[in-house]
């Protein structure tokens, strides 16, 4: 009788045993469902503002039986913020017996993306490279960008990212490229100037104490200007707090 007891208590733990291995793996399961829908919403969301130049708006992706709600919204003058929420449904007896409904499940991401990098992020900028070559003994600093024909002849040292619109030549996949590429490279996207200058003109004048342009001199005033990589500038005026100008 004893041995009989003590067999069923050992069958209904291992009962539970595996009972909770499944939640275990369904709950598993549910969380990589929804990791994945996430990210291939944003990769969707991602898509629409590099290809359609959108920078606010909404829509849904359905996905492994998952709903994401993708949300656009500008950030600054070239800066755009994307977040996700993604949602599924599943069955859960402690849940439904006390609402009668599915349990619904959630994940999000947010992340924040630059569709066009101002002139002064760059150490170096072209529209065309004409008969530039970089050879060795050449070494940039910082990211290197132009809208042309990137020509390379020796072991020159890019430190930053270098992107060119129309390729480089030769590839550095070719074992006559011998540069050292050590932020990376990029060919084929592209980066346009601006020709507004609107936004540059409002914030000098606001800057000038509201006088009218070329009225007022600091000429006489020792000034400082540091350039940030986001294309503002920190101006500081002797003694005077310094302050951001767009």
């Amino acid at each position: 009788m004893s041995f009989t007891i003590s067999f069923s208590i050992y069958q209904l733990k291992m009962s539970r045993a595996v009972f909770n291995s499944m939640d275990s793996f369904n709950q598993q399961y549910v969380d990589n469902e929804l990791y994945h829908a996430k990210l291939s919403a944003m990769n969707v969301g991602v898509n629409r503002v590099w290809d359609e130049n959108i920078t606010s708006g909404s829509f849904n992706v359905n996905a492994d039986d998952c709903s994401s709600m993708v949300s656009i919204t500008p950030v600054g003058l070239d800066t755009v913020k994307l977040k996700v929420i993604t949602r599924t449904n599943i069955f859960d007896e402690d849940n439904f017996a006390v609402n009668g409904a599915l349990l619904e499940k959630r994940d999000s991401v947010i992340a924040f993306f630059k569709y066009r990098s101002p002139v002064s992020s760059f150490f170096w900028f072209t529209e065309n490279e004409g008969n530039i070559h970089w050879v060795s003994g050449d070494t940039v600093w910082g990211p290197l960008h132009t809208n042309g024909l990137l020509k390379v002849s020796g072991s020159p040292v890019f430190n930053g990212k270098v992107t060119a619109t129309l390729g480089i030549t030769p590839l550095p996949t070719d074992p006559s490229n011998t540069a050292s590429y050590l932020g990376g490279y990029e060919i084929g996207n592209s980066n346009v100037v601006t020709t507004d200058m609107s936004t540059i003109i409002t914030a000098a004048t606001n800057g000038n104490g509201a006088a009218a342009i070329n009225t007022r001199s600091l000429y006489d005033r020792e000034i400082t200007l540091e350039f940030l990589d986001d294309g503002r500038v920190i101006r500081t005026v002797e003694t005077d707090p310094p302050d951001t100008l767009a």
